[in-house]
């Protein structure tokens, strides 16, 4: 179960395990895996980024994410303290990673650098009697929250130490939805989620190869999150409950998983890779799963019925787009209509059938293969479009021309 004391000890323990990154000789060589968890982290800290921003609009009350990893004085303990304090870190917030292509990497936040200011209100003392013998990730988190308070009304103005001398950066976040992802030590495939925060743990990150399988992982944790599950069951969200759930978890699994669909879909994730991701995991965790969840069956199932009008969705948009208008008709394949006005870009109709189940069409009409050429090159070019979806897209096309 993920609870704030839990969540403030994982994070302790990364920002730890960084320190002894800086160590040399035997310290080392004994947590060589701290960079590998490191890595581990950053991965997890992008796929997060990309998929609260791209849902930003999902919430009501939308966080400003900035794309920060940040650590302090109080999220060491005090016998590692002085590693860090060797690396120059005084009472700010340095920080530690910077997600690629995010709001702090596009203002300039480089690693290392030490926020001490925002606009103008020093910070150094912000939860000073945090700074204790046994480490915490809680003044940390005091300044993510004072930090997106102020973003919130306007840009921030941050100052900076950097290689010994103060400078101003101006910081706009991103609005973000669904959580803050952060790593959690753990053997467990598992992921949690509190309202605020989502958790994967090392094992899960492992486990998700690819980083659409581990965007599949976040998304469902942040849809428990946007959803309010959590304040609706009164426990926290996780996706391999324990057994000993309210029956209503697995209509809270179906919601969360209809929603991770679409979540990842929004960030340009292959939808395909729920699937997969289930049929390798779930042997492992039959158990829990066959109590507090839907049968994989059933799972895979519903994940790609929304894939379905994902699918359809995206190519209605790409046909809108080079001038050609996709409705799908029931009962009906594949309906080229034209008149003498529209005999070169014939408006075309289509059902889900003839998309998705490969179905074929006999049909004399000369205007068919053109046009359906011409679909392929629009669904091709459609940016929202995974490469393998428009294979597959493709693929059904072609056949509901023959």
């Amino acid at each position: 179960m993920l609870d704030r004391k839990h969540l403030h000890h994982a994070l302790s323990y990364l920002v730890a395990a960084a320190a002894l990154m800086l160590g040399s000789g035997s310290a080392m060589a004994a947590r060589l895996s701290d960079a590998a968890l490191a890595s581990g982290d950053a991965r997890l800290a992008l796929v997060g980024y990309r998929l609260a921003s791209a849902n930003g609009d999902r919430c009501d009350a939308p966080m400003m994410i900035t794309g920060l990893t940040l650590h302090d004085l109080a999220s060491y303990d005090r016998r590692d303290r002085t590693l860090v304090q060797a690396r120059g870190l005084g009472r700010g917030f340095a920080v530690r990673a910077v997600v690629a292509g995010s709001a702090a990497d596009r203002a300039g936040l480089l690693v290392d650098d030490e926020i001490v200011a925002i606009n103008g209100r020093d910070v150094t003392a912000l939860g000073a009697a945090l700074i204790r013998s046994r480490a915490t990730y809680r003044r940390v988190e005091l300044f993510n929250i004072a930090l997106d308070t102020m973003l919130r009304a306007n840009p921030a103005v941050l100052t900076v130490e950097r290689g010994g001398t103060q400078r101003q950066i101006v910081l706009a976040g991103d609005r973000g939805c669904g959580g803050t992802a952060t790593l959690q030590p753990g053997n467990a495939v598992n992921a949690w989620a509190d309202g605020r925060y989502v958790a994967v743990t090392t094992r899960a990150l492992d486990v998700a190869a690819a980083d659409d399988e581990l965007a599949f992982v976040v998304a469902h944790e942040m849809a428990h999150n946007i959803l309010h599950h959590r304040a609706s069951d009164g426990c926290h969200a996780s996706f391999f409950p324990q057994t000993r759930r309210k029956s209503g978890i697995k209509q809270a699994e179906i919601e969360a998983d209809q929603l991770a669909l679409r979540l990842i879909a929004r960030a340009g994730y292959d939808t395909s890779a729920p699937e997969r991701f289930l049929r390798r995991v779930a042997p492992a965790r039959w158990a829990d799963l066959s109590i507090t969840h839907p049968s994989i069956g059933r799972r895979i199932q519903l994940v790609n019925a929304v894939r379905d009008e994902i699918d359809r969705a995206r190519i209605e948009q790409a046909l809108e787009r080079q001038g050609y208008f996709g409705s799908p008709m029931t009962g009906e394949q594949l309906v080229v209509q034209r008149t003498p006005e529209t005999i070169d870009r014939p408006v075309v109709r289509m059902s889900s059938d003839a998309l998705f189940a490969g179905s074929a069409l006999v049909s004399a009409d000369p205007f068919v293969l053109g046009t359906t050429n011409r679909l392929i090159a629009a669904i091709r070019s459609t940016s929202q479009l995974a490469p393998s979806d428009a294979d597959r897209m493709s693929r059904s096309l072609i056949l509901a021309a023959m």
